[in-house]
């Protein structure tokens, strides 16, 4: 599966993260239980840290915008460190398993939930600067060249695991 702008929720930095999250998925799919069983440890690992740093994120959005449904993703986010934790520790994990069930996650994840989230939040900045959704939106989408897009276009051209 290749990373697609249908996966973006509409929030700059979160896209990012959520692009570097799937390239990692990617790597994971790439490994070999039986022969790369320390990379794809590595790997979960940085996962967990990812995620760890993604969720608190998206959690404090949540706080900052009074986000209505952030008990229900929280819970979400949960339920992914629960299966990364127990991967870390169970060598009977395969990682094709795994690579699966994060890209699924991954996808119904930012397809439903963040993209809720997101346009809560864009709802809040657009009245604050007296726009309307749809104003401010095609205004953001008119600054994609930032630096974050570029950290984001960077990440979608690197072949996953073709060099160390």
């Amino acid at each position: 599966m290749e990373w697609s702008q249908d996966f973006e929720s509409g929030l700059a930095d979160i896209d990012v993260q959520h692009r570097y999250i799937f390239a990692l998925i990617q790597r994971v799919n790439q490994l070999d239980d039986k022969v790369e069983r320390t990379e794809l440890r590595e790997v979960a690992e940085e996962l967990g840290r990812l995620a760890l740093c993604h969720f608190g994120c998206e959690e404090q959005l949540m706080v900052a915008y009074d986000y209505p449904e952030g008990s229900r993703h929280i819970a979400e986010h949960r339920k992914l460190e629960t299966v990364v934790n127990t991967f870390r520790h169970d060598d009977n994990y395969h990682a094709h398993n795994l690579a699966l069930f994060l890209c699924n996650w991954l996808v119904s994840h930012t397809m439903m939930e963040d993209r809720q989230l997101a346009m809560h939040i864009v709802k809040f900045r657009a009245r604050a600067m007296g726009m309307t959704v749809s104003d401010f939106v095609e205004g953001v989408k008119l600054h994609r060249s930032s630096a974050t897009y570029a950290v984001a276009g960077a990440v979608g051209r690197k072949r996953i695991g073709t060099s160390r």
